[in-house]
């Protein structure tokens, strides 16, 4: 779903956001404590930050679809949040497909499947071990099909649903696979 930025009338679309949340994850912006507090954050205790990053980046037809608050929403964007805590600083490079560096970088096949199976918060800690794996290589890559499976359509209305999502992971994993063989 796009909102239209203030005074410019341009939609605002899920890779800006991501955009926007990675450059902010960083040591030298949001402080070492602060990143240590997202990556640590659980679903019943989150740090003032998230919220401050959420409020002020996630524009709130993305926050609030339908016009009313969903905790399902609140809790796929701490998710995507955690997520890219875990691979911080500078997590995200647009033109290295997620589950193409995932295979690259060692990641195994059975995670690897049990992160396109899960659903909900499994879903979240599945992505969250998957974005620490990566972190911990310091490898960066495009995380908006993770973050259309963790948002989904239902809630903020993207153009392309998690069936899509997990397609495009799974083309891009096992083909990297078959690459390597």
């Amino acid at each position: 779903m796009a909102e239209k930025q203030a005074n410019k009338g341009e939609p605002v679309r899920l890779g800006q956001l991501l955009g926007r949340l990675s450059h902010q994850l960083h040591a030298g912006r949001i402080g070492a404590g602060s990143l240590a507090e997202l990556r640590r954050m659980t679903r019943s205790d989150r740090p003032p930050d998230f919220w401050r990053l959420y409020l002020q980046i996630v524009p709130e037809a993305w926050r609030e679809p339908g016009g009313r608050q969903d905790a399902r929403v609140d809790d796929a964007w701490a998710a995507v949040i955690q997520g890219m805590a875990e691979m911080a600083p500078d997590a995200l490079a647009f033109g290295r497909p997620f589950g193409t560096e995932l295979s690259r970088a060692g990641y195994s096949e059975s995670r690897f499947v049990r992160l396109l199976r899960a659903e909900n918060a499994d879903l979240a800690r599945e992505f969250r071990v998957a974005a620490g794996w990566l972190g911990s290589k310091g490898v960066k890559a495009n995380l908006t099909p993770v973050a259309e499976l963790l948002l989904g359509r239902p809630y903020v209305g993207l153009n392309v649903g998690p069936e899509y999502a997990a397609r495009t992971l799974a083309h891009d994993f096992f083909r990297a696979e078959a690459a390597r063989s």
